[in-house]
């Protein structure tokens, strides 16, 4: 038998009405839902990331440690570009910064003027909204920003890492989900722009959803994602039950 998109959906209508144990900040009627960013990195695993952490240890460098500097790294590049796109300026002077992470906002800081300049210098552009929060009763995500270019819709995911993957097409499809069943918005153009940390620069990863081969691309990441939420949803299910008929507390 065929998995169709509906019976993914008709299973995800079932578990939504489950009361499970969930961290996230995430909640519509009182009840919580996942985040896009977790049901990813939950269920997909990648290999190289125990070789990348095993190549830390035998250079003494604290694997925590420096994932928690990767991280303060985007989130304070997040927040001054979110800073300038709602105010037309940032002093980055007023961030808690430390001279390791400055140095990489300045660049990713650098990088993003450079696409915003050319970008307003080439096209009417106005900011619908930035890091906005949307919640449905499946799942809920942060988008970084919702453009509009010459009256067409434009989500643009801002990521610092060193390189392109694929699973930021799934999580731009989940936003584009949200945006649609929840916003009644839908999107003309996806773009994942990465900020380089070093080189005061940016690369663009876009996808135009008039294309055909690109619209397909990402209705089959928007099927590969619900497919991993109800994966993930059904995990956490049967975790519970695990718990419940063994008496055994995680």
């Amino acid at each position: 038998m065929n998995l169709t998109k509906q019976h993914i959906l008709n299973l995800l209508e079932e578990l939504s009405h489950l009361e499970i144990d969930l961290s996230d900040k995430y909640q519509i009627d009182g009840k919580r839902v996942p985040r896009v960013t977790e049901i990813l990195s939950a269920m997909i695993h990648q290999e190289s990331l125990m070789t990348w952490s095993n190549s830390l240890g035998w250079k003494r460098i604290s694997y925590k440690a420096f994932l928690q500097e990767a991280a303060d790294k985007g989130t304070y590049s997040h927040l001054a570009i979110e800073k300038y796109l709602k105010d037309g300026f940032v002093d980055l002077d007023t961030l808690p910064l430390n001279d390791r992470i400055k140095s990489s906002v300045v660049s990713c800081m650098d990088g993003f003027m450079l696409w915003w300049n050319q970008l307003k210098t080439n096209h009417d552009v106005s900011v619908v909204s930035t890091e906005e929060t949307i919640v449905h009763k499946y799942f809920g995500g942060t988008c970084d920003c919702l453009l509009k270019i010459d009256g067409k819709y434009k989500l643009v995911d801002f990521k610092t890492s060193n390189n392109m993957n694929y699973k930021y097409g799934l999580q731009l499809a989940a936003y584009r989900y949200l945006f649609r069943e929840v916003k009644n918005i839908n999107l003309d153009q996806c773009m994942i722009l990465m900020l380089s940390k070093t080189n005061h620069s940016y690369l663009t990863y876009e996808l135009d959803l008039s294309n055909k081969t690109h619209l397909s691309y990402i209705d089959n990441c928007e099927y590969t994602f619900l497919t991993l939420l109800a994966g993930y949803m059904m995990r956490l299910f049967t975790n519970n039950e695990y718990q419940s008929i063994f008496d055994v507390k995680q």
